[in-house]
């Protein structure tokens, strides 16, 4: 598994949550 994936779904999510 790649952790930069992870990442990547994480940045995503916390700016959409932000949104």
């Amino acid at each position: 598994m790649n952790r930069v994936i992870v990442v990547g779904l994480c940045l995503i999510g916390a700016s959409y949550a932000q949104r």
